[in-house]
């Protein structure tokens, strides 16, 4: 069995810990997490058999779940050559967790066991620099139940809830906002699936504001939830995919369901940035083997700042009929061969 070890890019004390975790937590304990995390895998005899670290059904991720195998927990998906190397990598995968979240995870079995930050020797000749009396970020492990700044709502066509998007401000040890280069407080988001106390993604990925979509013959896609919201404010009927620009890509692809656009016109706004387009393409490609009637690709005007998006176009007072109703944009209409 190939195995690649966790973390292999990240610093000897998360590696220590990492493997500190495996070690005190019961491997009993490490099994139930594994099987809460992935339901939709298979366990035979010492074998835990998944699609991938997206959890869908199939037998391409393999992990060792024998009791006393020195190789317990650890594995490899077979289509992609990504290693497992212990429940670490299982949870920031399968969950979405972050490293910290994993250790605030199993902290009752590991105690405390930060390594201590040694100062270097001080130079007699150069006085020490001073430190930074900025507090640090708080880590925090994010449930269901860990209070937000905001949520989005994927729902089915009769309106019964998929998945929850929760937006989360980070925040310092005094609870102060962390800004950005940006200037802007820094975000992060979790997914729930219906049913899910921990962040975890649907097995099938819907596409955003679906009740709208079903109704109606146009439909604009945009790369956040906010941008949606902000467009169907307006009477647009706009959606998105789960995840944002992040996580839908050619690997990730199958577990996105785009039929619902059958039959639609679709209008692409892309934000304006190296990979908002590099994802609108794959949006373009997916609408069509889905079976849009038509697919219209708009292009940022020049000027505009990077990452500028709907939301900002709405904000600035930008024509946004003008712009969608432009007769001049790429269009495309799949050629039916039957």
């Amino acid at each position: 069995m190939s195995i690649i070890p966790f973390g292999n890019t990240r610093s000897s004390g998360d590696k220590n810990l990492a493997q500190l975790i495996s070690e005190r937590v019961p491997r009993s304990v490490q099994l139930s997490d594994l099987l809460e995390t992935f339901p939709q895998g298979q366990r035979k005899g010492e074998v835990f058999t998944v699609g991938s670290f997206n959890g869908e059904p199939g037998k391409s991720l393999k992990i060792d779940i024998a009791m006393h195998s020195p190789h317990f927990m650890q594995g490899s998906d077979f289509a992609s050559g990504e290693g497992v190397g212990g429940i670490c990598k299982v949870l920031m995968e399968g969950r979405g967790w972050t490293f910290q979240e994993v250790v605030s995870h199993y902290r009752s079995y590991i105690g405390d066991v930060a390594p201590p930050r040694v100062a270097p020797p001080q130079n007699p000749i150069r006085p020490p620099e001073t430190v930074s009396s900025s507090p640090p970020t708080a880590s925090r492990q994010i449930d269901i139940n860990t209070p937000h700044d905001g949520e989005h709502i994927y729902s089915s066509v009769d309106g019964e809830i998929i998945c929850i998007v929760r937006r989360y401000i980070a925040r310092d040890a005094n609870g102060q906002p962390v800004l950005g280069s940006d200037g802007k407080p820094k975000k992060e988001f979790r997914q729930f699936s219906q049913g899910s106390p921990y962040p975890k993604m649907p097995d099938i990925r819907p596409l955003y504001n679906l009740p709208g979509i079903n109704t109606a013959d146009r439909i604009i896609w945009v790369e956040g939830e906010k941008c949606a919201d902000d467009l169907n404010k307006l009477g647009y009927v706009a959606t998105c995919t789960l995840g944002g620009a992040g996580m839908l890509s050619p690997k990730s692809a199958p577990s996105y369901d785009f039929s619902p656009l059958q039959g639609k016109e679709l209008i692409i706004w892309p934000d304006n940035d190296a990979s908002g387009a590099k994802v609108a393409k794959l949006v373009q490609e997916l609408a069509a083997r889905a079976g849009a009637r038509s697919i219209t690709m708009l292009t940022p005007p020049r000027g505009k700042p990077e990452k500028w998006d709907a939301s900002d176009a709405i904000s600035e007072g930008f024509d946004i009929a003008a712009f969608v109703n432009a007769p001049n944009k790429a269009t495309k209409k799949p050629i039916n061969l039957l």
